[in-house]
C-alpha cells in the first residue's frame, strides 16, 4: 500500500510568505481600526441604554453615524487587503501552472513548425538548383 506523497513547491510557498508579510501590516492596522470603531459604537449604544433614552442627541448621532460609515469603510478596506492578497498569490500560480503545463508543448509546437520551415526552404532550394542546371 502506497502511501500519500506531497512536494510542496518551495518557490511558491517563498512568494505567498513574502505575499502575506507585504498585506500582513496593513490587515494588522485595519483590524485594529475596526475593533476601535466597534468599541466607539458599543460605548454609544451603553451611553444610550444608561441614560433610558431613547432618543439620542444630534450629535450623538451624527458620531454614531460616523462610526458606523467608518465601520464599512474599513471592513471595505480589509476585504480589498485581503483580495490583493489573494490576487498575488493567484497570479504566481497561474505563471507557474502555465510554465508547468503548457510551456514545454508550445515550445514543442514552435520548434516542430521551426524544422517544417527549414525543410521548406531546403526543397525550394533544391527545385530552383534543379530548374536553373541547364538540360544537355
Amino acid at each position: 500500500n502506497r502511501g500519500s506523497f506531497a512536494r510542496p513547491f518551495e518557490t511558491i510557498r517563498a512568494l505567498e510568505l513574502r505575499s502575506q508579510d507585504k498585506y500582513h501590516e496593513s490587515e494588522q492596522l485595519l483590524q485594529q481600526k475596526l475593533q476601535a470603531t466597534k468599541q466607539k459604537l458599543e460605548q454609544l449604544e451603553t451611553q444610550k441604554k444608561d441614560g433610558n433614552s431613547m432618543v439620542l442627541s444630534a450629535q450623538q448621532r451624527k458620531a454614531e453615524e460616523g462610526f458606523r460609515q467608518e465601520l464599512v469603510e474599513t471592513r471595505r478596506a480589509l476585504r480589498e487587503v485581503r483580495h490583493k492578497l489573494n490576487h498575488d498569490i493567484e497570479s504566481v500560480a497561474v505563471g507557474i501552472k502555465f510554465f508547468t503545463i503548457g510551456f514545454v508543448p508550445l515550445l514543442i509546437i514552435v520548434g516542430g513548425l521551426g524544422v517544417w520551415m527549414l525543410q521548406i526552404q531546403r526543397e525550394v532550394k533544391s527545385r530552383r538548383a534543379q530548374c536553373s542546371t541547364p538540360k544537355h
